[in-house]
């Protein structure tokens, strides 16, 4: 294969991939400085650059990118060093709103998300966002299908809570 076929293919993927590390990166490090977030990103795409790695199929591809930046986040957010938090307003990277109003209501839901136990996190928005079913939430995240079920359930109860105003 051609040098040029190899620069094209990469850059496919990281144009197909980059909006879901992005995102994925900024719901697990939200509070975080922005540059904390592009580091991610960036080593999210450099482990596979080195790995040199070859996928059987875009689900295959994209389990990987998740699983991989899943894994570059915790490891940020263990590091305390560069764990400066900043408030939540000021994301502005999170917003996304024409509205003042949507913007209030946005601004909400994302605060209720990003203040759930990682496990319910990581859940929520792999199967809202992303689009998993819990079988293959399941395999991402090495749990069983049942697990992924019950904290999905527990976490949309204690966000629908939270957003109600019957839990503090």
């Amino acid at each position: 294969m051609a040098e040029n076929d190899i620069i094209k293919r990469r850059h496919e993927t990281v144009e197909r991939m980059l909006p879901t590390v992005w995102r994925l990166c900024v719901m697990r490090l939200a509070g975080a400085e922005s540059s904390n977030i592009e580091d991610a990103v960036q080593e999210v795409f450099l482990r596979w650059l080195e790995s040199g790695r070859h996928f059987d199929s875009a689900e295959h591809e994209k389990a990987w990118f998740i699983r991989v930046a899943c894994n570059v986040c915790t490891d940020i957010y263990r590091d305390r060093s560069r764990r400066a938090a900043i408030p939540l307003e000021e994301c502005e990277y999170l917003m996304g709103s024409n509205t003042a109003e949507d913007a209030a209501s946005e601004h909400e839901i994302i605060r209720e998300v990003l203040a759930l136990p990682t496990a319910y996190r990581d859940v929520i928005y792999l199967y809202c966002v992303e689009g998993y079913d819990t079988n293959e939430i399941a395999g991402i995240l090495g749990r069983k299908p049942n697990t992924v079920r019950r904290e999905l359930a527990r976490g949309r109860k204690k966000l629908q809570a939270k957003l109600k105003g019957e839990e503090k």
